[in-house]
């Protein structure tokens, strides 16, 4: 029983306030926000109010300020928090909760947040309330954050998403600038997927797409510095002898791996610690993948772009570099080339691409490198059997570049077969030979006019520092002192198209001339009203 009215029908005493109680009851039911059993906040609640909490914390201390506060009134009531008010439910809360932490250094914290409307709820009994902040914060009656009818589909994070993030990063990290595997999930509770998007058991959120993420952890690695263990070599590959071969089977189905599906509130995120290069690098890999369900992770995390002032971040010189490289490895078919992938991964990288089970080195991975004192992301997505050019040829223009690795002539001509029909002349791509160069492949590059073959060495020296430095100059060729030719016949097509647009130019001016000319003469023939006499009357000079 929540409450007793006494009320009497005949002396119509209390009869307006039992209908006003039941009707409060099914519009602001105390079910979905309190449970009565346990005499304490449901799990979803607090999971909302949590989410509530992070949006309205504007400088990420883990805190709730004065402002903070009289922001949050504004947002749900439309008027804001006078100063007693504030100190009001300070003394209140400190008063009914004296073994937790619900205040710090005159703020409050997401405790006595909590504290807030359970007092509301228990002692005050004003439902009402809990549920006004639920649908201004758009959750529906079930406790599901409502998203928002479209998000971004930009494949790259815009700068105030990765402030955001580096923000959230130190707020949460733990232990030595990294963060744990408890860390983690602490950041992604507030989420109805409690784990994070690149986590196995989430494969199947990215049905659909493209590609899905694989998750390494790498650290950041500076180029030159060899730090990582070497991959396997090719005779000593689980893959190479499993008799797998890169297309003799399709791509286990996304979602239906031999870790599950399990994504429950309960479910424990068990990955390694994380920088916070490796941290960024994991999501704009979840953004080049797929971009809605990057927005969406963010905005259940608590993003949300007009609350997020940008001078709450670090200051960025030289902001950093994301490459988004394709790789196409039709061309690597035969049994065994598996193992020439995982070197290409493996140097790219700098640490071995895991794998889990029976599963094969494809989908997305990322990595972070430090280059003149400037982060890196490489983003490597690999596609083996194109079944599908028109969808291959509409996605490799997201791309910066595209690969096309090879490791014999064999290979090579299928790897032009894919160039020519899958990929367009406006596509960067790159032939890249994997151990040594051959003399087709100089030819074939030759003729199209394009940089010759990137050869990636084999040797388990860690991330190949030229390689790299190759793909990163393929990102900023615009601004190279020498561009790389990475269009078939590129510098040809732009020296014609500057020769055009100087010939247009010198038609236009003369044309622009003779008109002048005839103007001016036919003008002297009428009294001397030329056009240049009329042009000296206008101007002021």
């Amino acid at each position: 029983v929540r409450q007793l009215i006494k009320c009497s029908a005949k002396e119509l005493f209390n009869v307006d306030k039992v209908f006003r109680e039941a009707v409060s009851s099914v519009l602001y039911p105390i079910g979905p926000i309190f449970d009565l059993d346990r005499g304490k906040l449901t799990s979803a609640f607090e999971r909302a109010l949590t989410r509530t909490f992070r949006v309205f914390d504007v400088d990420k201390d883990g805190l709730l300020s004065d402002n903070e506060l009289k922001a949050f009134q504004r947002k749900i009531w439309g008027v804001a928090l006078t100063e007693q008010d504030i100190e009001r439910w300070k003394t209140m809360i400190s008063a009914g909760c004296l073994r937790e932490e619900v205040m710090r250094d005159g703020k409050i914290t997401l405790r006595g947040f909590l504290q807030i409307f359970d007092v509301l709820v228990t002692k005050e009994k004003k439902c009402s309330v809990p549920w006004r902040v639920l649908s201004m914060m758009k959750y529906d009656d079930d406790l599901n954050l409502i998203p928002p009818e479209e998000f971004d589909t930009e494949p790259e994070l815009k700068q105030e998403e990765i402030a955001y993030l580096e923000e959230g990063f130190r707020q949460y990290c733990s232990s030595g600038g990294m963060l744990s595997s408890k860390d983690i999930q602490s950041i992604f509770c507030v989420c109805d997927r409690p784990l994070p998007p690149w986590d196995k058991r989430r494969r199947g959120m990215f049905d659909g797409c493209h590609s899905f993420p694989r998750s390494a952890h790498q650290e950041v690695t500076p180029l030159g510095t060899p730090e990582c263990s070497p991959p396997p070599s090719p005779t000593q590959s689980d893959l190479g002898l499993s008799g797998i071969s890169i297309t003799s089977s399709p791509l286990p189905s996304i979602g239906t791996t031999s870790g599950g599906t399990d994504s429950s509130p309960t479910a424990s995120y068990k990955g390694g610690p994380m920088s916070l290069s490796s941290w960024l690098s994991h999501w704009h890999m979840v953004c080049a993948i797929a971009p809605t369900i990057a927005r969406e992770e963010l905005y259940q995390m608590g993003y949300v772009s007009r609350h997020w002032n940008l001078a709450q971040a670090t200051a960025r010189n030289d902001p950093p570099t994301t490459v988004k490289v394709l790789v196409l490895t039709d061309s690597l078919e035969e049994k065994g080339r598996a193992c020439l992938l995982e070197q290409l991964l493996w140097r790219l990288h700098g640490s071995e691409v895991v794998r889990d089970g029976e599963e094969r080195c494809f989908g997305t991975t990322c990595s972070s490198h430090e280059f003149e004192g400037r982060t890196t992301f490489l983003v490597v997505t690999c596609l083996d059997t194109i079944t599908k050019p028109d969808e291959v040829t509409a996605l490799a223009k997201v791309y910066d570049v595209v690969i096309l690795p090879f490791d014999d002539s064999e290979s090579f001509d299928v790897a032009t077969q894919v160039e020519h029909g899958v990929l367009t002349d406006e596509v960067p791509r790159i032939f890249t030979s994997i151990g040594e160069s051959h003399e087709t492949a100089e030819e074939h590059c030759i003729r199209m006019d394009l940089e010759p073959p990137l050869i990636i060495s084999t040797s388990s020296e860690g991330a190949d520092e030229l390689a790299i430095l190759h793909l990163i100059k393929c990102v900023r060729n615009e601004r190279e002192p020498v561009p790389l030719r990475l269009t078939p016949h590129g510098e040809r097509k732009k020296r014609a198209k500057r020769k055009v647009i100087f010939l247009g130019g010198l038609v236009t001016a003369g044309i622009v001339v003779l008109g002048l000319s005839a103007l001016n003469r036919r003008g002297s023939g009428q009294g001397g009203k030329s056009v240049l006499g009329i042009l000296r009357r206008i101007l002021p000079f």
